[in-house]
């Protein structure tokens, strides 16, 4: 599932698919009960599997689509409070919205397969010159850091 937390910000976001797309959906197609069930085993389990490095992955992976998950619920919740005029209730899921990201970025750094430095650090070691180093550096950045090309 495409998580809203990284779309270019709009009030229908939620409506199906990232826009331009028919292949990134923006609502699960799973169960979502059942997933966060999986999740929370994973959590069970997780400190006797601290030191397998698949697993530590597939944790943090896991744990950021529920995170995005969540922002989805409370994004929805959002636009009913939007529709109903109800502007306090919108401040306090604003409030929960931006601690949902700063959550997910705080995760993000626990493994080095999430970190921008890697991405732009790999994608450069496959350039021949330094134009291509350059090229595929700003490609990489563009990637996870704007909407679509003209950001």
């Amino acid at each position: 599932t495409k998580s809203l937390i990284e779309l270019r910000p709009r009030f229908n976001m939620a409506s199906g698919y990232a826009p331009g797309t028919a292949f990134m959906p923006t609502t699960p197609g799973y169960n979502m009960a059942e997933f966060y069930r999986s999740w929370e085993g994973m959590v069970q389990i997780a400190p006797a599997r601290k030191h397998v490095a698949p697993f530590v992955y597939d944790l943090v992976d896991v744990s950021k689509q529920v995170l995005a998950d969540y922002f989805l619920m409370l994004f929805l919740s959002y636009q009913d409070a939007y529709t109903r005029a109800q502007p306090k209730e919108m401040e306090t899921l604003s409030v929960a919205m931006l601690e949902v990201i700063d959550d997910m970025n705080q995760l993000l750094l626990t493994h080095p397969m999430f970190l921008l430095g890697r991405w732009v650090n790999d994608a450069r070691a496959l350039g021949t010159t330094k134009e291509e180093e350059e090229l595929f550096e700003m490609n990489a950045r563009n990637q996870v850091t704007q909407w679509g090309f003209h950001g």
